[in-house]
């Protein structure tokens, strides 16, 4: 085993690990990134699982972390979408799927619901789904989503336990286009599909709050998809056939204090596809299988931040970190960088 712990400005060595050629390849493209190492020594927080929702005090905090700008040199001009939160009026109970939501609206599930295809549509602004534990699957039969949305604001879905029915393809379990300043809240997610479906998928959103999420899946786990200054915290997110996080065209995200586990061959943990200014901080990243990255990034991209987070990789050419090209003006920082398997390196840079 080859393990590296980068910490502050001392990288200690563990197991004849040297910092030389194959190991690290540094002497190609070492120019590309800048590596930023604290002055001092800190301790060091690697990330853990975290169940405990006690860790999350209140909702209306999760929600003022949208309005926290990430701290990144340079950020990406981001167009500003941020509306002050409306209020919401009584709650109304709902026993089954549908999509008549009105505005300013919080809806609780009484009971578990099943549907074909979809079950929610969610077509209203400032609209909560609360399904309090209780479950939805979807998708038995045929394409749809267990909640989906486009174009809407201010969308709230919490303490859901979703299930995807059948393999049907293209049917992520939660949804999400071209809406802003959303909060997606202790939710259970499981797909099956290995193909076209998601998780949670956020496409050409802005300012989306994902917390205390567990999310497993056949393909990808959680998809970030020209979206721009979401948070993920104290989430779990898995998947068994594919990369488990994608952050595809999306700038000034934040991943922090969450695991991250993808299970098969070459796959990622974490794969950044031009994309800029991204935090990762305090996280578990772990990818099981030959050829595999814990993080990929691949260019254009500049000026994502890798602090703090333990990252495996196991199998032939594991990567914990690695770089390609167009890659420029990231910092990696007091990571814990493990690899296991023969040929596999802690850091590849172009």
């Amino acid at each position: 085993m080859k393990k590296i712990i980068i910490l502050g400005t001392l990288i200690l060595l563990v197991s004849s690990l040297l910092i030389s050629g194959a190991a690290a390849q540094q002497e190609t493209g070492f120019s590309k990134l800048i590596f930023s190492f604290w002055a001092g020594l800190k301790p060091l927080i690697t990330g853990q699982a975290v169940d405990d929702l006690s860790l999350i005090e209140d909702e209306q905090e999760v929600k003022r972390l949208q309005n926290e700008p990430t701290d990144i040199t340079d950020p990406v001009e981001i167009t500003e979408t941020e509306e002050p939160l409306l209020s919401i009026q009584a709650v109304q109970n709902i026993s089954a799927c549908g999509s008549s939501f009105a505005a300013n609206t919080e809806y609780a599930l009484n009971q578990s619901v099943n549907s074909s295809g979809t079950c929610f549509s969610i077509n209203a602004n400032n609209v909560t789904l609360d399904c309090a534990g209780l479950t939805i699957n979807y998708s038995q039969s045929s394409i749809g989503n267990a909640v989906n949305t486009t174009g809407y604001n201010q969308t709230t879905v919490k303490n859901c336990n979703i299930f995807q029915g059948s393999l049907t393809q293209n049917s992520s379990a939660i949804y999400l286009e071209s809406g802003h300043n959303g909060l997606i809240l202790n939710n259970t997610v499981n797909t099956l599909d290995t193909f076209g479906t998601a998780g949670i998928d956020l496409e050409q959103t802005n300012n989306y709050t994902l917390t205390s999420n567990r999310i497993a899946s056949g393909n990808a786990a959680l998809a970030i998809v020209g979206s721009n200054q979401t948070i993920i915290t104290f989430s779990n997110i898995t998947s068994t056939g594919s990369t488990a996080l994608f952050f595809v065209n999306s700038n000034s995200n934040r991943l922090i204090y969450s695991n991250i586990t993808a299970n098969s061959d070459d796959v990622r943990g974490v794969y950044i596809f031009e994309s800029s200014n991204n935090l990762l901080e305090n996280n578990t990243i772990i990818s099981n299988g030959e050829l595999n990255d814990g993080i990929l990034v691949e260019g254009p991209a500049n000026f994502n931040n890798f602090t703090l987070n333990n990252i495996t990789t196991s199998g032939y050419l594991g990567y914990s970190i690695n770089m390609l090209d167009e890659v420029y003006n990231g910092t990696i920082i007091s990571n814990v960088l493990t690899t296991t398997g023969s040929d596999g390196r802690a850091i590849s840079l172009g």
